[in-house]
């Protein structure tokens, strides 16, 4: 189902080119009229997208509309947006343009906060391309889901418009976000497409998330997507500078409403006064209790995952367990209309905190209206709301929303900040509603208690629950059930559980036929990794001849690493020949484990000019282990200048790790100037961890004073690994107080890490009071792996938390259904 604001051009750009509908606008309320069928196969003969010089609504595009003021007398009628007042970011902006005019694939992403003017720069960039370009903005079914299934048709001097790209990289309980990271990355690089344009921008929240480095040890969920974005960011500040206000107050003599920003914007925010932020804020804030309720709902739906339209019926039920019996005894059996005609009310000729959508149709269960909440306030819950877990009401209602997606993606987020039971009932809600990856999302939540329970012992605050047999029953049926639906993922996951370490610590016997007969299903339908967890298998209980069979199928379904696991089988039987023809085949298939093997073979035999080639090679497909020991080698060939030069082409290429190692490289060759400079150039760009790293070898050089003034120009930068590193240093210098001052900085900078560090100090001085409080901050934030919180409150993550904090009863699967 499709929901617009405005005008959407990526609508009418299906209306025009496909035939599949039309759009209209009545007033406020937007209605979008669709034909029957909603299935689009793209025309590989039909370039995407629109003539670039056929697009000239900049609202379809999503730049935010501005202020209306009385325009002077005779001055005649204003144009549609303010006159433009170039900045830094538009200079940076405009080269990166030039050179995809020039013929090179090109990526910009603008970082910025709300409102700070990141689209509009945009749109203003690609005023300047010639008539030939192409431009396209991939919105439906989902952005992500939109991207995917364009890449492919997109052609030479295309624009590919990612607004707001946290809806491509980072769609909410998907994996979608690295395939189109991943397909990104194949386009910026294919030379056949080029030149490609790709625009997006972003929230510093959302930057922060995709290029944060994982702890060491962990899952690494947005490889591909730092990849995409680190070194393309281009900064765009909340405020503007002398020379800019300045050119604004020039201007302002040609248009009122830049005079008056001018004349009004607090702090220099100018932008953000044009797009009426301030204005929302005062809207939001001086609301009755009921429509500030309704508002707080479509705050706390879109910061933990739902889609933009916000069903009314999720408001509406959901607003009351937002305020106070007295609140609710005294709000007018209108107060649902009365909220709404307040939140939609348009601010000064912007939107306000609410606009109208209207569904496309009636299928699919869509009866009724939706909302968009205004992006400036999303923010600002993001921020100040982030410790916030909604009350029963908001998970009651939201259990009542139509959309598999949006089920899901709350299933996800409630899992996250330990809300166990809402999360079930969620998963199972998005199943019945046709997504049966959900299935596979609950089966593993419950796997994961019935480990839990058996291996850890049962919570300290339920003694009796010994209940973790019905849980892996539970947990088995569930896979079963979404493999049956299609998701062939599960029967690998099932196998997973059952050949697991935890399996064996349950007492259970390892059923290796089962378990070969789940992979071997698993590999018919379709998953390739299945092929080589089964030749492990295989090769773990002894049967090399039976594993040497299933890797060279899996090699001849074109999965390369069958190759390898084949040349391993052949190294333990000395035949050397074999191995080298297997490791050279699957190199040859982009294998870069194999490349890395090949080298150090060739190295081992003296041929280094091969070795270093296939270094280079692997290197260049971004292999991290290849780029260093090709480092390596040219640190010890004594060319610094060398191996300094890989780090830094690899940083270019999206590698921040190279960055930090080509800052550490300068230092620890003495050359400490040169490493600060370095390191000051790419936080210039928005990338802190030159920095960093620079702190941390000066702290371990002795070096404390000219550490802490770089961990604190890091921290300015809002860095909360930084903060964290600090406290570190400080509680382990005696300074108990700075470090729990920085601990709770970086801990409400969003940082779950510190604050759970933090509840640990606490609980060891004996506040337990205080420590619990951090530690259901820590859990609140949602982080993706779980926070550090003190031991004794582990327990809390068995059957999880109520919505309002207190440890929930056992429960089951078969509870939830009863009661569904």
């Amino acid at each position: 189902m499709s929901f617009e604001r405005e005008s959407d051009l990526s609508l009418q750009q299906e209306a025009s080119a496909s035939g599949h509908g039309s759009v209209n606008q009545a007033g406020r309320d937007i209605i979008i009229i669709e034909a029957a069928s909603r299935t689009r196969t793209p025309d590989a003969s039909v370039p995407a997208g629109q003539p670039i010089d056929q697009i000239t609504d900049p609202y379809a595009l999503e730049v935010h509309r501005a202020i209306s003021v009385e325009s002077a007398k005779g001055r005649g009628e204003l144009p549609e947006l303010p006159v433009y007042i170039e900045r830094e970011h538009d200079r940076q902006l405009r080269e990166v343009v030039q050179q995809a005019v020039d013929g090179a694939s090109r990526f910009a992403l603008l970082v910025g906060e709300s409102s700070t003017g990141k689209t509009r720069a945009c749109w203003e960039a690609v005023q300047a391309l010639p008539s030939s370009w192409r431009l396209w903005h991939p919105l439906d079914p989902t952005p992500a889901e939109a991207a995917l299934e364009i890449l492919d048709g997109i052609g030479p001097r295309s624009v590919l418009w990612l607004n707001e790209a946290q809806h491509y990289l980072l769609p909410p309980g998907s994996s979608l976000g690295e395939q189109v990271a991943a397909r990104l990355r194949a386009l910026l690089w294919d030379s056949t497409q080029a030149p490609v344009l790709v625009l997006g921008t972003l929230w510093p929240g959302y930057w922060t998330t995709l290029t944060l480095p994982p702890t060491p040890g962990t899952p690494d969920p947005h490889a591909q997507a730092r990849a995409l974005v680190t070194g393309c960011n281009i900064a765009v500040p909340e405020s503007f500078t002398d020379r800019a206000l300045a050119d604004l107050r020039a201007a302002g003599e040609r248009d009122p409403r830049l005079a008056q920003a001018a004349e009004h914007a607090e702090q220099r925010r100018i932008t953000q006064h044009l797009a009426a932020a301030p204005a929302l804020l005062d809207r939001y804030f001086n609301a009755s209790p009921a429509t500030k309720a309704v508002i707080r709902v479509a705050m706390d739906a879109r910061r933990l995952g739902h889609g933009l339209a916000l069903p009314a019926s999720l408001l509406k039920e959901a607003a009351p367990g937002y305020i106070t019996d007295l609140h609710r005894d005294q709000a007018g059996t209108d107060w649902w209309e009365q909220a709404l005609a307040y939140a939609t009310v348009s601010l000064h000729g912007a939107r306000g905190p609410l606009t109208r959508l209207r569904p496309t149709s009636e299928e699919d269960g869509f009866h009724e209206s939706h909302y968009q909440l205004a992006d400036y306030l999303e923010q600002h819950a993001r921020t100040h709301h982030r410790f916030h877990v909604p009350p029963a009401s908001f998970w009651e209602a939201a259990l009542r929303t139509p959309r598999p997606d949006n089920l899901h993606a709350l299933a996800h987020a409630a899992e996250r900040r330990w809300r166990n039971r809402q999360a079930a009932q969620l998963y199972l809600k998005a199943a019945d509603a046709g997504d049966a990856t959900a299935l596979v999302g609950l089966a593993d939540l419950i796997r994961g208690r019935a480990f839990s329970i058996k291996i850890d012992g049962p919570p300290k605050h339920l003694p009796a629950v010994t209940d973790w047999q019905r849980d892996l029953e539970d947990s088995d049926r569930l896979f079963l059930q979404a493999a049956e639906a299609g998701v062939a993922e599960a029967l690998k996951m099932l196998a997973d559980g059952r050949s697991s370490e935890e399996w064996g610590m349950l007492g259970l016997d390892y059923d290796i036929e089962g378990i070969e007969r789940l992979y071997r299903q698993a590999a018919e339908a379709g998953v390739a990794e299945a092929l080589i967890d089964l030749g492990a298998l295989q090769s773990e209980v002894g049967d090399k001849e039976e594993a040497a069979r299933t890797f060279r199928q899996a090699a001849e379904s074109g999965d390369a690493e069958g190759l390898v696991r084949l040349a391993n089988l052949r190294m333990s039987a000395g035949d050397e020949e074999d191995v080298e023809r297997l490791l050279r085949q699957a190199a040859d298939a982009g294998h870069t484990g194999a490349m890395m093997t090949l080298a150090f073979r060739r190295k081992q035999g003296g041929d280094l000019e091969e070795a270093e080639r296939l270094y280079e090679e692997g290197t260049a497909a971004g292999d991290t282990f290849a780029m260093r020991l090709l480092v390596d080698m040219r640190q010890a060939a004594g060319d610094l200048e060398g191996a300094e030069r890989v780090y830094l082409q690899s940083a270019d290429a999206g590698n921040v790790g190279a960055l930090r190692r080509a800052v550490g490289l300068r230092e620890k060759a003495g050359d400490s100037e040169g490493a600060e400079r370095l390191g000051q150039q790419a936080f210039e760009k928005g990338v802190t961890d030159g920095l960093l790293v620079l702190a941390e070898l000066r702290h371990r050089a002795g070096y404390s004073r000219d550490a802490e003034r770089l961990y604190l120009q890091t921290i300015s930068a809002g860095d909360t690994t930084a903060m964290r590193q600090l406290a570190d240093i400080r509680q382990a210098a005696g300074d108990l107080e700075g470090a729990e001052r920085l601990y709770l900085q970086a801990g409400n900078a969003g940082n779950a890490y510190a604050l759970g560090i933090l509840a640990g100090l606490r609980e060891q001085a004996g506040d337990l009071e205080e420590a619990e409080h951090l530690a259901r901050q820590a859990i609140a934030l949602g982080p993706e792996f779980g926070p550090t919180i003190p031991k004794r409150l582990l327990d809390w993550g068995v059957y999880g938390l109520e919505p309002d904090g207190r440890a929930s009863a056992p429960w089951s699967i078969n509870d939830l259904k009863g009661g569904a």
